[in-house]
């Protein structure tokens, strides 16, 4: 895969930067890659180079082969209706006929034209193109271009677009950790604001993304603040649908997503309150992994199954990043007469059934769709990022250190080793801080939540309820399986092995030169912890006792409602 990714990442970064010889880079690769003209190039570094590849060499003869056909097939045509012997559907050769005819056969014969002329001068043409390039890039190291104040000013945004596309196709984990990161925060998922330089997290002073921010960040406040006081009006009594009660229907969608939209309130305020320390802890998060990185191990996210678990809940998250707020969006265009949708506040709904009519009903379901689109976008932003913040980067972080360990044979207590150790415990404090009391105490609250109210829903509401309805539940639940498998245990998981390793350094206190000191440093070590509140914290167990509460509360309500009927 790497002769793939260095290609792909070449050409992507091409795609972003405006400097004059990169331009014509690539447009030349856009036009070779699909093969127009018949000699076969490719790029390396920042120069034109042919390539052998037998692949490339087939498919540039079959598409041209093709292409070649195409153009006989049209000029063929063109001659047998130019003489009278093939007319269109209507039985003549008609004005529309005749001025697709003209104005095609200047491009076609044109491109006939270039493609042998640039064959017959295949070499000349590389050559010319490497030495144009070759003088634009000595221009613009002595400054002499006249775009040279331009580029100053994009050079800020290039780092960060080329930053960004490095990351989309690299799978090592602080890379993916960042990508993450940085899809969620460049959408203003979270109110405070960052970018990124090289690989560190940094503040972003752009005034037009600070706008955006507080733009997406009122609206969403304001979309929250409509839900919150339309579900109050429903347990009231004083708001009910179309069909004059307050049906299943709409209890299911508000006790669903109540746990999501308050969560993302405690979250949105909670990382504001803390964004300074918030940064730090993923600098310092990142920093380990490299180091790791930089050192030859792979990390968890490449090796053996927990590495192939990992990958699948990471496409999970990605998918439902993206999938779950469209299902929201569709849903409440195929149910706009529920009362939770902005919607239903601006059409005429009189029924269940109702449906749009007229074009500006249609216009405005359109547009209410977008906005509980990019509402539950943010919703689901910030769950993950909670998610992923309280979990994910310490639990890696720690089965990186526990690699090590095993890969070089040294479970010996060291001066080395206590080194890294500390830094997981200066991280671990840094993570509890900015989490421990508000994001994964509500995480775990929502996530039992959904987890409960998803399977109630999905056992007993089959065929009761609207299939999108179904459907999002169905996802929420998933969502939520495969949190409570991965992360939960791997939270408790980096207890137990932070508590082995120290038990293993005690046994090999006795083998260091000075005993008295390696004790005294080892007293310092403290197992590392992911906590929750200010005494509790995770354990091995604690996802099964999670899981088990939650299918206990699930039977409960069953039975209940079977009592009640």
């Amino acid at each position: 895969m790497g002769f793939f990714k260095r290609h792909i990442l070449f050409r992507l970064k091409n795609v972003l930067l405006t400097k004059a010889y990169r331009m014509n880079l690539l447009t030349l690769e856009v036009l070779c890659a699909f093969c127009i003209v018949p000699f076969k190039i490719s790029w390396e570094e920042e120069k034109v180079v042919e390539v052998r590849g037998t692949l490339r060499r087939n498919v540039t003869k079959l598409l041209y082969l093709f292409h070649f056909v195409k153009t006989v097939h049209y000029l063929v045509g063109l001659g047998l209706r130019m003489a009278g012997l093939q007319v269109g559907p209507s039985g003549e050769y008609v004005m529309t006929d005749k001025l697709l005819d003209y104005g095609w056969l200047g491009p076609i014969m044109c491109t006939i034209l270039f493609r042998f002329e640039l064959t017959r001068k295949s070499k000349e043409t590389v050559a010319m193109m490497n030495d144009a390039h070759t003088l634009e890039r000595e221009a613009e190291k002595e400054g002499a271009m006249g775009e040279a104040s331009f580029i100053e000013k994009m050079a800020f945004f290039k780092r960060q677009v080329m930053f960004r596309l490095r990351n989309v196709l690299l799978t090592k984990a602080y890379r993916m950790n960042l990508l993450t990161l940085e899809v969620l925060c460049a959408f203003c998922i979270v109110p405070f604001k960052i970018s990124w330089k090289e690989e560190k997290v940094i503040g972003v002073r752009g005034r037009l993304r600070r706008t955006v921010t507080k733009l997406l960040y009122l609206f969403h406040f304001g979309k929250t603040v409509h839900y919150l006081v339309g579900l109050l009006l429903r347990m009231a009594g004083l708001q009910v649908g179309p069909s004059g009660e307050y049906v299943m229907t709409d209890k299911l969608l508000d006790y669903g997503w109540l746990g999501p939209i308050m969560c993302t309130i405690l979250f949105r305020f909670e990382l504001t309150r803390k964004s300074k320390e918030t940064v730090e802890m993923m600098n310092e998060a990142h920093n380990l992994e490299k180091e790791a990185a930089k050192e030859g191990l792979d990390t968890v996210y490449t090796q053996g199954f927990f590495g192939k678990a990992w990958q699948v809940h990471t496409l999970m998250i990605y998918l439902a990043l993206f999938s779950a707020p469209m299902t929201v969006g569709i849903f409440s265009t195929l149910n706009p007469c529920e009362p939770c949708f902005i919607s239903w506040q601006f059409l005429a709904c009189n029924s269940t059934t109702w449906a749009p009519s007229t074009p500006e009903e249609k216009i405005i379901l359109l547009i209410s769709g977008f906005i509980e689109t990019m509402f539950w976008y943010q919703v689901m932003g910030v769950g993950v990022l909670a998610n992923l913040a309280t979990m994910f980067y310490l639990t890696l972080s720690l089965k990186t250190f526990m690699l090590r360990a095993a890969k070089t044979k040294i479970a010996s207590f060291g001066e080395v080793k206590l080194h890294y150790y500390r830094r997981y415990q200066v991280y671990s404090t840094l993570m509890n801080y900015c989490m421990s009391h508000v994001v994964t105490p509500a995480m775990i609250w929502a996530w039992t939540t959904i987890l409960i109210i998803s399977w109630y829903t999905l056992l007993r509401y089959f065929g009761r309820v609207s299939f999108a309805l179904y459907t999002i539940h169905a996802q929420f639940a998933i969502n939520g399986m495969v949190c409570l498998l991965t992360e939960f245990k791997i939270a408790g998981d980096s207890y137990d092995a932070s508590l082995n390793l120290l038990s293993a350094w005690r046994y090999s206190v006795g083998k260091s030169a000075n005993i008295k000191l390696s004790k005294r440093w080892l007293k310092s070590c403290a197992p590392l912890k992911v906590r929750v509140g200010a005494t509790n914290y995770f354990e091995r167990s604690t996802p099964m006792i999670i899981g088990s509460f939650c299918v206990e509360q699930v039977i409960n309500l069953i039975l209940a409602e079977k009592k009640h009927l």
